[in-house]
């Protein structure tokens, strides 16, 4: 089989993820693309909170990496934007869009009780940034519901039941966005 041949640049990247002005994106993404045909060799990648952005990283080359982990993780309620330039042999691509994307507020819990309306919820989703609602034995947690009237009420799992409610109070949560302490 023979080698592909081009005499031309690449076409510009594809974004994969975040998408382009996505909302509540978790402080720990991944920058994904992939290649927008052309046959690349590489990738440069600037990425910030300037725009165009340069700020965190300028022009870095990926070489054929098609992702890009930030470290550390990026800050909360921030806008970042981020470039990638494909190139080969014949020069960079050119007319490479710039993303952006938000990244979520501080979902920490400082106080307890805490109450959070998830009427916006569907069972068996969780509310933002939530991975599990722990009633245990082994811990100090529960969930107490408070139906305040029969409609747009949310469901939500407690205990391995389904409950109905409009608000629940929480006594402790686990956040999906935290990383775990080392």
């Amino acid at each position: 089989m023979a080698a592909l041949v081009t005499t031309d640049p690449p076409n510009p990247a594809q974004i994969v993820s975040p998408t382009n002005a996505a909302t509540l994106v978790s402080p720990y993404a991944s920058l994904n693309w992939r290649s927008g045909g052309g046959v690349p060799t590489g990738y440069r990648l600037s990425f910030g909170t300037n725009n165009p952005p340069t700020n965190i990283v300028n022009n870095m080359d990926m070489l054929a990496a098609t992702s890009y982990t930030p470290n550390p993780e990026l800050n909360y309620d921030t806008t970042y934007y981020w470039q990638i330039v494909p190139y080969n042999a014949n020069g960079s691509a050119t007319n490479c869009p710039v993303w952006s994307f938000t990244t979520h507020g501080d979902a920490s819990v400082d106080t307890l009780p805490y109450a959070q309306n998830w009427d916006a919820v569907t069972a068996p989703d969780m509310p933002f940034d939530w991975t599990a609602i722990v009633n245990s034995s082994a811990t100090a947690a529960y969930v107490r519901t408070n139906t305040t009237t029969p409609i747009q009420r949310s469901q939500l799992y407690s205990n391995d039941k389904l409950h109905r409610c409009q608000r629940a109070i929480v006594t402790s949560v686990t956040p999906k966005s935290r990383r775990p302490s080392p």
